[in-house]
């Protein structure tokens, strides 16, 4: 936990398998208190946000699905618009902008057709659906284009704004640990509130 943190309860969607259960724990291995929601998120009601100071959206639907993740979003923004907890959602990096050009998005000009492409698709649309909520605290973390399954936690990245963020080589890259720790590092700062970022090596 950084040094002006301090403890907060935290729900998280999808924290038994992947990036959200390594959110989940780190989260609590930095003392914060940890609900792991296992219900369908379309079933998500106001008793499951009772006492919680975040939730964090790490839902992956299953493959051929891809849409239901706007219908989830839909949901949680309406469920959290005009309460005091903060929403943050793991997201894709098929809507960062490809380059500093700005004229075309990842998934645009980068993606082949497919799961993923559908999947960065449908993010869009939700991360559009928050930029347009009134009333709703929210952070939306981009991941790099790559993210290394069972990397390692060193507890270094970069941080950059809604451009795909590349190292000296042009990769951009991170392990699913260090993404894991970008996220509750905002869930402890507060620094993004009310926009995209997303990080890197």
């Amino acid at each position: 936990m950084q040094d002006n943190a301090t403890p907060m309860r935290i729900g998280v969607i999808g924290a038994t398998t992947g990036i959200g259960a390594l959110i989940a724990a780190e989260a609590r291995q930095r003392g914060h208190d940890v609900c792991d929601i296992r219900r369908n998120p379309m079933e998500i009601d106001y008793g499951d946000l009772d006492g919680l100071d975040v939730l964090v959206n790490a839902h992956q639907a299953q493959v051929g699905r891809e849409r239901d993740h706007l219908e989830v979003d839909r949901h949680l923004i309406s469920l959290l618009t005009g309460t005091s907890v903060r929403l943050l959602v793991a997201g894709s990096p098929g809507h960062l902008y490809a380059d500093e050009s700005r004229t075309a998005t990842y998934w645009q000009s980068r993606m082949a057709r497919g799961p993923l492409r559908d999947l960065a698709r449908s993010l869009e649309r939700a991360y559009f659906l928050y930029q347009i909520s009134l009333d709703l605290r929210w952070t939306y973390l981009a991941p790099p284009v790559e993210l290394v399954s069972q990397g390692e936690r060193t507890g270094r990245y970069r941080t950059g704004g809604d451009v795909v963020l590349t190292d000296e080589h042009g990769r951009s890259r991170l392990s699913d640990a260090d993404y894991a720790v970008a996220l509750v590092d905002e869930i402890e700062t507060d620094a993004h509130s009310g926009r995209l970022y997303t990080v890197a090596a």
